[in-house]
């Protein structure tokens, strides 16, 4: 009796966390990872490129892109605003201990100014509050955030983050 509960208890994880999917083909709000802008050297960006880069330029703990608007939205701060961007991109160790992350951001022309508030906000939080325990404050230490050429804002939340940001720019 005691191992059929323990099967039964299994089985109900198992199906429970298929439905943890964080991949979504949500078509409303901003143009996920869609637009492209031309940046100084003429070097084309996008938000999921330049993340991808940086996954590509670091070790990263089982890092997932992130899709889901509402997904997105709950896991930024509320001033992040979606419709207030052209692009974005994030990825993130979701269910984790880990602080890891690296958010890239093109805000509309018209919210710029608010959204680069919206991103030091939650960059100071990141980097000061939302670091518990040792791994995760090793990883806020690193954090970096910036602009780049092409309009596009990042947050790069690990331990090497200067030197994920510098691979990530030179690619």
């Amino acid at each position: 009796m005691k191992k059929l509960i323990s099967v039964l208890l299994c089985a109900a994880a198992a199906i429970s966390l298929s439905g943890c999917n964080t991949v979504s083909e949500d078509s409303s709000g901003p143009a996920q990872n869609s637009s492209e802008s031309t940046a100084d050297e003429g070097e084309k960006y996008t938000a999921q490129k330049l993340a991808e880069r940086a996954l590509d330029s670091g070790e990263w703990p089982g890092m997932d892109f992130l899709t889901d608007q509402k997904f997105v939205s709950a896991l930024l701060s509320e001033k992040i605003i979606l419709d207030d961007l052209e692009d974005y991109a994030l990825a993130s160790n979701v269910i984790s201990a880990q602080l890891n992350k690296i958010l890239v951001v093109k805000p509309k022309a018209d919210k710029a100014e608010a959204v680069q508030a919206a991103m030091d906000e939650y960059f100071d939080y990141v980097t000061t509050e939302g670091a518990f325990y040792p791994e995760q404050q090793a990883s806020a230490a690193g954090s970096v955030s910036g602009k780049t050429p092409g309009g596009y804002i990042y947050i790069i939340v690990h331990e090497n983050g200067a030197e994920i940001a510098d691979a990530m720019l030179a690619g």
